[in-house]
């Protein structure tokens, strides 16, 4: 019998252990993320259905995220959708998507729509330039650029 109670107690330890160092590695990876930097998708003044995109260009260091955040309350059709055109190249090279998904049909990571107020996010893990457009009312709109570095 107590031989029985030593291998519960092994067991039971053995898998404590080994969902403590699941846990910490996951929290080691969305801790390893670095900063996020905060692209504002606004209205241009000159015409509440046009947009403008702060910053147009935005350098960030490798592991850093990118959140698109649907600042448009004045338009008429307020929401928004994030398009790369080199889908596989995006997809294979960033982490963490929020909102994102890949076309198959057009070849692009792109977003649904997002609402006003709404966002869509994420981590770029390779250097390199990503080009990419933000349309609304189903027509492109203002391009921008995502430039990774060391």
């Amino acid at each position: 019998m107590r031989n029985v109670s030593k291998k519960r107690v092994f067991t039971v330890s053995v898998l404590v252990l080994f969902f403590i160092m699941t846990s910490l590695v996951v929290y080691q990876r969305s801790v390893n993320a670095g900063s996020c930097q905060i692209v504002k998708v606004a209205q241009d003044p000159s015409d509440p259905d046009a947009i403008r995109i702060e910053p147009t260009d935005l350098w960030i260091k490798k592991g850093d995220c990118v959140v698109w955040f649907n600042d448009r309350i004045r338009a008429s059709k307020p929401e928004i959708m994030v398009k790369f055109r080199e889908g596989k190249k995006c997809e294979e090279t960033t982490d963490a998507p929020t909102g994102f998904k890949r076309d198959e049909a057009e070849n692009c990571y792109i977003t649904g729509m997002i609402p006003y107020g709404g966002t869509s996010s994420l981590r770029f893990m390779e250097k390199g330039s990503y080009e990419y457009e933000v349309m609304a009312g189903g027509k492109e709109t203002a391009k921008g650029k995502i430039v990774v570095g060391e």
